[in-house]
């Protein structure tokens, strides 16, 4: 009997597939109970949001005597290629042949558990070919290159089920120095601060942005431990950046001091290394970050305190400004701010 063992390993592999959602499943076959891994596509290409919900996402599986049964989505979280990689050396290089893949994008996983979401017990299902459905108003199936429409198909992802009965794949091999390491890769709660705003981008490419972001600091507190907002960058863009510092203040609240820029700029050209333009030189900088490199993620442990509907009485930002690549304010420019997990 094969393992499954071999997933975590063909993730490396999937980092060149990016842009695309799945037709099969990195597991060709599987019985009842046993646990199976999809790619739902890219982070840029595919999925319709910032960040993926498992609540918004359903799984099923449909045997082969055509019975549908519910099935757990246990992990789901985003992967990106190797800062080393081919694929990041092509972007910075700005070679790549078209725009199948865009820059920095991530791919997006989801481990299924065979089993019932609710009583956790394998489900009834026959042997033979059968099929898994991935459904979710967050997720696009196709991507566009120029006037063609490429289709993925989350709807009927082919597996073959075997005979007898499998146990979830506990993904840890490092007992007991680790536990459920996948848990460790889904996304935090978080706010994403994003530019808004119509510029004159034909003549100026913004270089930089500064926050200052406050936040009540005993609602990022827990038993008596802090869990302070962390700060990243949307996309992990090496070129982009990045300094952040905290001053408590004396009415219980904490600044962060956010400051990010790249002397090449942030582009708006949708070229396949996101390239921009010199206004002087009209050449291109493929030392230049995509625009959407300016998208700040705001993130913190899981406190049940902050919910959806109250963050906003929990974190705000109190000052923003935008530079364009000779330090001019561009006054076009303002910060939008959303929980997207």
């Amino acid at each position: 009997m094969k393992k499954i063992k071999l997933v975590l390993p063909l993730l490396l592999v999937l980092a060149t597939m990016i842009g695309c959602s799945s037709m099969q499943s990195i597991s060709s076959y599987a019985r009842t109970g046993d646990t199976v891994m999809v790619s739902l596509g890219g982070s840029a290409k595919n999925a319709l949001v910032p960040v993926l919900r498992k609540e918004n996402i359903s799984a099923t599986i449909t045997d082969s005597l055509g019975n549908e049964s519910a099935i757990t989505i246990r992990n789901l979280f985003k992967i990106y290629a190797d800062g080393t990689s081919l694929y990041n050396y092509q972007t910075k290089a700005h070679l790549l042949s078209g725009p199948y893949v865009s820059a920095y994008q991530g791919q997006w996983m989801a481990v299924l558990d065979l089993v019932d979401p609710v009583t956790s017990e394998p489900v009834n299902i026959a042997s033979g070919q059968a099929s898994i459905a991935i459904s979710s108003i967050e997720l696009d199936e196709t991507f566009q290159y120029y006037n063609t429409v490429y289709n993925g198909n989350l709807s009927q992802i082919p597996i073959e089920i075997i005979d007898g009965i499998g146990s979830k794949n506990p993904m840890n091999y490092l007992t007991p120095i680790s536990e459920s390491p996948l848990n460790y890769l889904e996304p935090l709660p978080q706010v994403l601060i994003s530019p808004q705003g119509a510029f004159d981008s034909e003549n100026i490419t913004i270089g930089g942005l500064e926050y200052t972001i406050s936040f009540n600091t005993a609602d990022f507190r827990r038993a008596g431990n802090d869990y302070k907002p962390n700060v990243a960058i949307e996309i992990p863009d090496s070129k982009a950046q990045l300094a952040v510092k905290y001053l408590p203040q004396e009415d219980g609240t904490t600044q962060i001091k956010i400051v990010l820029m790249n002397p090449s700029g942030f582009s708006t050209y949708e070229t396949p290394a996101n390239a921009t333009k010199n206004t002087t030189t009209q050449e291109y900088l493929p030392e230049a970050s995509p625009f959407k490199s300016l998208n700040i993620s705001l993130y913190w442990a899981n406190l049940n305190n902050i919910t959806d509907e109250n963050w906003m009485n929990s974190l705000q930002i109190v000052n923003s400004t935008y530079y364009d690549t000779n330090g001019n304010v561009v006054t076009e420019l303002s910060p939008s701010i959303n929980k997207v997990r």
